[in-house]
């Protein structure tokens, strides 16, 4: 979406779209967490910083070709390690909405968008439900290396079909336009996500060094 867009109001059509979108991102990401059989004991501490960085991650804007990305992956990767694979989705989608809250407050942005918000945390829906299948504690680092590349490839999946449905139906967009623009994003993502895992077998021996990645994101939002 242009930056136009992104402060816009809502049209009906767009409303409509972004909220059926983030509807169904709640009914799957409350499935996903009741159903995730994965012990719940992660440190509310470490919560509140994933979803903290969530939140500045989602502030900071890439110049990549004609559009622009967030480093965001930088933090879920570590999120599906050390939540419960099933709780990611929720977590993400509250540190997307906490990260627009300054634009809400000042009124730069419409408080309605904040479905468009909540929707843009769908694509966490598919690595989550690979990891909820698929994780296994204690497993050795080459397996855990697969299984990430297997939920950053659903991700991707996901997240061209989510974005291009919801673009063609918000607002008439060709899918075809958005081929390229989705490319630079999931080739910044395909970047970072290796640094995310590094912190995640980090996180594994030492529990802060899940969010290792967090000074690069700030030295990012120094000079983005």
């Amino acid at each position: 979406a242009s930056r136009e867009r992104v402060v816009s109001r809502l049209s009906r059509r767009e409303r409509l779209t972004h909220g059926v979108t983030a509807v169904a991102f709640v009914a799957s990401a409350i499935a996903l967490a009741l159903g995730d059989s994965r012990p719940s004991g992660e440190p509310w501490l470490l919560v509140a910083v994933f979803v903290g960085a969530i939140a500045l991650a989602s502030r900071i804007e890439l110049e990549v070709g004609s559009g622009f990305a967030s480093p965001v992956e930088l933090v879920v990767i570590p999120m599906l390690f050390a939540l419960p694979a099933g709780h990611v989705p929720i977590a993400v989608a509250v540190g997307l909405v906490f990260g627009q809250l300054p634009s809400y407050l000042r009124e730069r942005v419409p408080s309605e968008r904040i479905v468009v918000a909540i929707g843009n945390a769908s694509y966490t829906l598919a690595p989550s439900l690979v990891f909820a299948v698929g994780y296994e504690a204690g497993a050795d680092s080459n397996r855990l290396a697969m299984l990430t590349a297997a939920a950053v490839a659903a991700q991707f999946a996901a997240d061209a079909l989510i974005s291009t449905a919801r673009e063609h139906f918000a607002v008439g967009v060709d899918p075809r336009s958005l081929i390229r623009p989705l490319g630079w994003t999931f080739f910044v993502d395909a970047c970072l996500a290796p640094v995310g895992f590094a912190a995640a077998l980090a996180g594994s021996l030492w529990n802060p060094a899940y969010v290792l990645p967090l000074p690069l994101l700030l030295l990012t939002r120094l000079f983005a």
